[in-house]
């Protein structure tokens, strides 16, 4: 069926407002709405007496699809307390959560209304998205891309400022998603891409080892990794190129004209790195080569290569 719109709803705290963000980037053309009927029903105490007919709610429109998430009443209590948000406020005692997550339950049992679970983020989104689609979607499918090229890894230089010049930030165009990444929840672009990694900033926490596990699991991870080389290039992102060569990803490098000694006529790379992108080259055959004159083209021509993947 062809849904226009697509209510998200549910008791406070079983995460509707991240997986809405993520639902409006993966559908732009639908409006998402976070809580709308099915909250307003649970205000109406005569459509919850022992003796009402809850199939008999004539309220739901045939252009939306109805989708009621639920979750553990602990499970909402512990969100609460991590956020500091008070346990006395109206809807969040300990009477009005259990009273409208019984209101809930109820509602589910009307046809109209899809009950999804909300303790595993990349299944509850995959559901929701068969609903939409009509058809089974499965978040393994979609591109994980990786965008690398050298920035501050200090978590103390950490700005807003540092952060909207970097071109992660320019190919995401979503400066949240760039910031940091929430565990467990995937960064989706939309319906086709998930950004894999890096995000802009390490934690104190971290050391040398830990930066470097991290990205040889989100490499392996990857469908698709990007590379800007300019210059000479730190040894660990020559080092991610062979790496993710060498895995037989989609390598995409882009490198921006050398205009010092390093070119001759008998040699088409133009780049002090030309070795490692000739080994990526002759290693992998999904290797792909772009010589750009700034850093400008190489970001539009990755936004370009982004784009394709939804066509």
């Amino acid at each position: 069926m062809n849904y226009k719109i697509v209510e998200i709803d549910g008791n406070d705290w079983v995460w509707k407002t991240t997986r809405v963000q993520v639902l409006q980037r993966m559908y732009p053309e639908l409006v998402i709405k976070d809580r709308w009927l099915l909250s307003e029903l649970t205000l109406h105490d005569e459509y919850f007496s022992w003796n009402y007919d809850i199939w008999k709610l004539e309220w739901f429109r045939k252009d939306t699809l109805y989708i009621l998430l639920t979750n553990d009443i602990g499970k909402c209590k512990n969100r609460l307390k991590e956020r500091w948000s008070s346990l006395k406020e109206k809807y969040h005692t300990d009477g009005d959560l259990a009273k409208y997550n019984e209101r809930f339950a109820i509602l589910s049992q009307n046809k109209n209304i899809h009950t999804i679970n909300t303790d595993n983020f990349d299944r509850s989104i995959e559901e929701i998205c068969t609903l939409i689609d009509g058809t089974f979607f499965n978040l393994e499918n979609m591109h994980k891309i990786y965008l690398w090229w050298n920035f501050c890894f200090q978590y103390k230089d950490f700005s807003i400022e540092n952060a909207m010049k970097d071109y992660r930030a320019k190919i995401l165009e979503n400066l949240d998603l760039f910031l940091y990444k929430k565990d467990g929840i995937p960064a989706i672009l939309d319906k086709n891409t998930i950004y894999n990694w890096p995000f802009y900033f390490y934690t104190n926490e971290m050391t040398a080892d830990d930066v470097v596990w991290n990205e040889i699991q989100t490499t392996e991870s990857c469908t698709d990794a990007f590379f800007i080389l300019t210059g000479n290039q730190c040894p660990w992102t020559i080092t991610e190129i062979i790496h993710t060569s060498m895995l037989g990803k989609n390598v995409y490098i882009y490198y921006v004209t050398d205009n010092d000694s390093y070119w001759t006529p008998e040699n088409e790379i133009n780049s002090p790195c030309r070795y490692p992108i000739i080994f990526s080259k002759r290693y992998n055959k999904n290797t792909h080569i772009k010589q750009c004159d700034s850093i400008d083209e190489c970001v539009k021509e990755i936004k370009n290569v982004i784009k394709s993947f939804s066509n």
